[in-house]
C-alpha cells in the first residue's frame, strides 16, 4: 500500500533568494510536500538557473526573475514579490541579513535564512580581524534590532539550516536523551542550560564526515565540493571562533577574546582551514577544520547558565571532514595562499557511494556520578544519511544539500503555523516548537543515529580545546596576511 505523504497548505506568496544548490533541493521538496498556488512563487537569483526542479515549479506557474540584488535595489525587487503574511526564503551568501531583516519587519513578511550575511563577505581591506567574525556580525544586529525575543512582529528566523540551525534542536535532543541515561527518576530543569551545567556538559561539537565520492578526476583549477563552494571558501578562509567553555584553562596561543557582548566565544589568529581538531562520528574518530558557524555562538549562548556568581558555558564549535575531492581542493588552495580556484562544480548526480554523517558529539565529566560510575562520558546523535538514500527522497541531489534543505522545510513549517514569533536563532525557538522543526526535519535526516561513544581525546581527561586540536594554525598564520588583518 503506497504510504500518503503529508502536505501543507499555504495561501500567501513564496519568494525565493537564490537558487543555488541548497535552494533546488528545497524546491524539491516544496514540490512534493506543499499545497500552494505555484503561480504566487517567485524564484530571484542572478542568472537563469536549469535543472527537473526548476523546470518543474516553473511549468506549474512559477516565476524566475534574474537580478542581481544589491544595496541600490533590494528594497525595490523584494518589495514586488513580497508582503504582509508572506513568505521569503533567502538561501544567498551575499545579501545583507541586517538590511533585509529591517525591510522585511517593515512589509510584514515571514522570513528564514541558513546564515547571517553581509554585502560583501570578502571585503576585509578595512576591517580588524574581530569585525570580520559572525560574533561581531550578531553584535552589530543587537545593536540595532535588539535581543533575539519573541514579540507580536514576523517570525524571521535565522541561521536556519542544518548547520547552524537542525544542530540546536538536535542539541536538546541529546540532551534529554543524556539526562534519561544520567539521571533516572530526576525531572529534567525547565532550562537546557541548567541541565547542561548539572550534566557536566564540557564540550559540543558540530561533527562531521562527508564521505560522499564520484568518478570524476581531480582538476587543480576546479573546487568541488558537496554545497556552496562559495560560502565553504567564505568560512575556511575567516578566522576560525568558537564557543569557549567556563572550564577551559586560559587561552590557547593563538586565542583572543571579544571586548563586548556576551563574549561568550573567542576567535583564533588562524583561517578556518588551518585549524583542525579532532572529533568522532559513528564511522570512526576523525580530524576537521574547525569552520566558523553560527551554531557555536548561538548554542554556546544560550547554555550559558549563571547560579550564585558563577557562570558556566561548553566550549562548542564544528569539526568539519569534507569530501575527499573538496581536500584535494582545500590542499590546491592553501598551495596558492588560499587565492581562490578559477572553477567550481556540485557533485550531485556523479556521486557513486558515500554518506554524510552530521550530529552532535557531546563530551562530559558527571559531577554527581555514582560510585563505581565513570564519571566522564560521550554521546553522539545525529544523521547518517547515504547518498542512495538521499536520492530516494530528493533524485538529482546529494546528502547534504538534502540535510541542509529538510532543516529549512521543518522550520519553515513552523514559521508558517506560527507567523508572529518575532526574530528568533534556532535555540530560542520554545520546547514545543523545537520539538515540531525537529519532527518535520528529521524525516529528511533518517537514519538518525543515537551513541555512547568510548572514544577520548588525548591529555588528562579535562576535556580542554588543546585536548582536541592537531593544529590550531599559528604557524600558517603568517602567511595570510591578507585573511588575518
Amino acid at each position: 500500500m503506497k504510504k500518503m505523504v503529508k502536505k501543507y497548505p499555504f495561501s500567501g506568496r513564496v519568494l525565493f533568494l537564490g537558487m543555488g544548490a541548497v535552494a533546488q533541493n528545497l524546491l524539491s521538496i516544496c514540490l512534493k510536500r506543499m499545497d500552494i498556488d505555484w503561480a504566487k512563487v517567485t524564484i530571484i537569483d542572478m542568472k537563469k538557473k536549469e535543472g527537473p526542479d526548476v523546470t518543474e515549479a516553473l511549468k506549474r506557474g512559477a516565476k524566475f526573475v534574474a537580478v542581481r540584488i544589491e544595496p541600490g535595489n533590494f528594497e525595490e525587487v523584494i518589495s514586488m514579490h513580497a508582503g504582509k503574511g508572506d513568505l521569503i526564503i533567502d538561501l544567498t551568501w551575499n545579501i545583507e541579513t541586517l538590511d533585509l531583516l529591517q525591510l522585511i519587519e517593515k512589509i510584514g513578511a515571514n522570513y528564514i535564512n541558513t546564515s547571517v550575511e553581509v554585502w560583501d563577505p570578502y571585503d576585509r581591506s578595512d576591517k580588524k580581524l574581530h569585525e570580520q567574525t559572525l560574533y561581531h556580525r550578531q553584535m552589530m544586529m543587537r545593536e540595532t534590532i535588539g535581543d533575539f525575543c519573541g514579540g507580536k512582529r514576523p517570525t524571521m528566523i535565522l541561521d536556519h539550516g542544518a548547520n547552524p540551525g537542525m544542530v540546536s534542536h538536535l542539541t536538546k535532543e541529546l540532551i534529554k536523551k543524556i539526562w534519561k541515561e544520567r539521571r533516572k527518576g530526576v525531572k529534567r530543569p525547565a532550562h537546557f542550560s541548567e541541565a547542561a551545567a548539572d550534566l557536566g556538559i564540557r564540550v559540543i561539537h558540530i561533527s562531521e564526515r562527508d564521505s560522499q565520492k564520484d568518478m570524476t578526476p581531480f582538476d587543480p583549477n576546479t573546487f568541488p565540493n558537496t554545497w556552496s563552494v562559495e560560502g565553504f571558501y567564505e568560512e575556511g578562509t575567516a578566522p576560525a571562533e568558537l564557543g569557549y567553555g567556563s572550564h577551559e584553562e586560559g587561552l590557547p596561543h593563538n586565542g583572543l577574546e571579544f571586548s563586548s557582548g556576551p563574549k561568550n566565544e573567542i576567535l583564533l589568529r588562524a583561517t578556518g582551514y588551518d585549524v583542525q581538531a579532532r572529533s568522532w562520528v559513528p564511522s570512526g574518530p576523525i580530524t576537521g577544520y574547525i569552520i566558523r558557524h553560527g551554531e557555536a555562538f548561538s548554542i554556546s549562548e544560550y547554555l550559558t547558565h549563571k547560579k550564585r556568581g558563577k557562570e558556566y558555558r561548553p566550549t562548542v564549535h564544528y569539526v568539519y571532514c569534507p569530501s575527499e575531492q573538496a581536500q584535494f581542493a582545500i590542499a590546491e588552495l592553501d598551495a596558492r595562499n588560499y587565492r581562490m580556484l578559477p572553477k567550481t562544480r556540485i557533485m550531485r548526480d556523479e556521486i557513486t557511494e558515500g554518506r554524510d554523517e552530521l550530529g552532535v558529539m557531546i563530551f562530559g565529566i558527571d559531577p554527581k556520578a555514582k560510585k563505581g560510575e565513570r564519571a566522564d562520558y560521550g554521546y553522539w546523535y545525529g544523521s547518517t544519511l547515504a547518498i542512495d538514500e538521499a536520492r530516494e527522497m530528493t533524485p538529482h541531489h546529494n546528502a547534504t544539500t538534502l540535510q541542509v534543505a529538510g532543516a529549512v522545510f521543518g522550520a519553515m513549517i513552523w514559521m508558517i503555523e506560527n507567523p508572529e514569533k518575532g526574530i528568533l536563532l534556532p535555540d530560542w525557538v520554545d520546547e514545543k516548537g523545537s520539538e515540531q522543526i525537529f519532527g518535520i526535519a528529521s524525516e529528511f535526516w533518517a537514519p538518525l543515529e543515537f551513541h555512547k561513544v568510548q572514544w577520548r581525546p588525548e591529555g588528562e581527561g579535562k576535556f580542554l580545546l588543546t585536548d582536541f586540536l592537531e593544529k590550531n594554525g599559528e604557524e600558517e598564520s603568517v602567511h595570510r596576511d591578507d585573511f588575518l588583518k
